[in-house]
């Protein structure tokens, strides 16, 4: 389950990144429709990042 929550996290980082570097650099032009998806894929980036964050291996220390 953690493998799974792990790489899950992975894939919706990376995804939401995708996203947020196709669609960066025109943010001043969104309505305001488009900058709630673009603060939502932020919001999902973040997620994402959080999951791998938490369901990493441990480093065991000597």
């Amino acid at each position: 389950m953690r493998k799974f929550l792990f790489y899950s996290g992975i894939f919706i980082a990376f995804i939401s990144l995708i996203s947020i570097i196709q669609y960066g650099p025109g943010f001043n032009s969104f309505s305001e429709y488009g900058q709630g998806y673009f603060f939502g894929k932020i919001i999902m980036l973040i997620f994402g990042l959080a999951l791998v964050f938490i369901f990493r291996k441990p480093k065991l220390k000597s």
